[in-house]
């Protein structure tokens, strides 16, 4: 991984280019990042991989102004969140592939979390083999979408923009 941001650690990345790591672009296993106006790029993983292990009451991750385009993984390939509260604003997420036949969320992928928030941003031409080309979203609770674009996503079985398990969502403003 390009960096790596674990056991409780709040870590703040500003302006910053990762790009083509063999693994994730960010990796935070337990960690918490806030993320603001990086370009994360051609990882061979998640541009962004957050998880934990119980859903968490801190707003985490923030990811803001960034462009996360051209990563390939099997689950949110753009970003992967898992058990936390993420706010992500004003980003483009783009051109992420889910290149096996079980990829689902090429775009985003959101599970199990908490008063999640998608503001502002774009996303498009996201693509996986599954379910979810732009968003997959399941088992999450309280979760925002406004003021958002999906365009020319694709998933081959359901939900080319996205795909919504399990999950109570408000959508306002979306194209």
């Amino acid at each position: 991984s390009g960096i790596e941001c674990t056991n409780n650690s709040k870590a703040s990345i500003n302006g910053c280019i990762i790009t083509a790591n063999q693994r994730h672009g960010i990796y935070a296993e337990r960690g918490f990042p806030n993320v603001t106006d990086c370009l994360i790029t051609n990882n061979l993983g998640s541009g962004i991989f957050c998880s934990n292990t119980s859903p968490s009451q801190w707003n985490f991750p923030t990811i803001s102004n960034c462009v996360i385009s051209g990563n390939t993984s099997g689950f949110g390939a753009g970003i992967f969140i898992d058990n936390l509260s993420p706010i992500i604003t004003d980003c483009v997420i783009a051109d992420n592939v889910g290149p096996t036949q079980s990829s689902i969320g090429a775009g985003i992928y959101l599970a199990s979390n908490e008063n999640a928030v998608i503001s502002g941003c774009t996303i498009t031409g996201n693509s996986s083999n599954r379910n979810g080309g732009g968003l997959y979203m399941a088992n999450s609770v309280n979760t925002t979408i406004a003021n958002t674009q999906f365009l020319d996503n694709d998933a081959d079985d359901f939900g080319g923009a996205l795909f919504i398990n399990n999950t109570e969502m408000t959508m306002t403003n979306c194209t």
